[in-house]
């Protein structure tokens, strides 16, 4: 079994393309989902399917809050083109709420900012 990187595999949904852009159009182009739907099934459904919907896949009160922090808001089609989604670079993983790793340039951000506009998304696990 192989391990697909998630914003790849949000990409694939979305598009049904591979890397190249190949078929264009995408493979049996009806099968394309939309970008929310793609990150929900990274995170409300797959912590459904692994029966932990009460604690994991989305950051509302009482559940984990385990979480990434993108370079980009991936659901915002206007500013990154569906050709983008996948390369988008993460800038933090967080894991219970608390930093699991962090990219130096978000580090120097400190507490303030507006961390909410990365895209989110957290892949719960």
């Amino acid at each position: 079994v192989g391990v697909v990187p998630p914003l790849l595999g949000i990409y694939a949904a979305v598009t049904r393309e591979d890397l190249r852009g190949q078929p264009e159009g995408g493979w049996l182009e009806q099968q394309c989902v939309s970008r929310a739907q793609a990150l929900r099934g990274y995170t409300a459904d797959a912590a459904f399917a692994a029966f932990k919907e009460a604690s994991l896949g989305q950051i509302a009160d009482g559940f984990l809050a385990d979480f990434v922090a993108f370079d980009r808001d991936i659901l915002d089609e206007q500013s990154v083109p569906d050709r983008d989604i996948w390369q988008s670079a993460v800038l933090a993983t967080y894991s219970g709420g608390e930093p699991a790793w962090q990219h130096a340039c978000w580090r120097r951000r400190g507490d303030g900012g507006d961390r909410g506009r990365g895209g989110g998304g957290g892949q719960s696990g």
